[in-house]
């Protein structure tokens, strides 16, 4: 009986995977330019990201909390977008694909954020 052995040399499968694209309107969107990191404390800095996480995460589930004419009663939901006093309102769109990103695009979008 012949053992087969496992191949020696991996090779990846190069897929193309287009982004799908969701356009949001009117989202809350918390100021981020007046988040300075280098200032803050450890627990307050871990509170902010929490915040923007779960913000991120609000908006790339489209719940209707972080949606600028939202108007549910506080006893219902106690999510609230943060610094909703300065937030604004404005329009996004989420990204979504499935797959592995490569380095080289990594940061080509951290230089043009820059």
């Amino acid at each position: 009986m012949a053992v087969k052995k496992p191949e020696k040399t991996p090779y990846p499968q190069l897929i193309e995977s287009e982004p799908q694209q969701t356009r949001l309107s009117r989202i809350l969107a918390p100021p981020l330019s007046e988040v300075v990191f280098s200032e803050m404390s450890e627990p307050d800095m871990q509170d902010t990201c929490g915040s923007l996480s779960e913000w991120i995460a609000m908006v790339q589930l489209g719940s209707p909390r972080v949606f600028a004419d939202d108007h549910v009663d506080p006893y219902l939901s106690r999510y609230a977008v943060p610094d909703v006093d300065q937030s604004r309102a404005t329009n996004l769109i989420s990204l979504k694909w499935h797959g592995f990103i490569s380095s080289k695009w990594i940061m080509q979008l951290f230089v043009a954020l820059l």
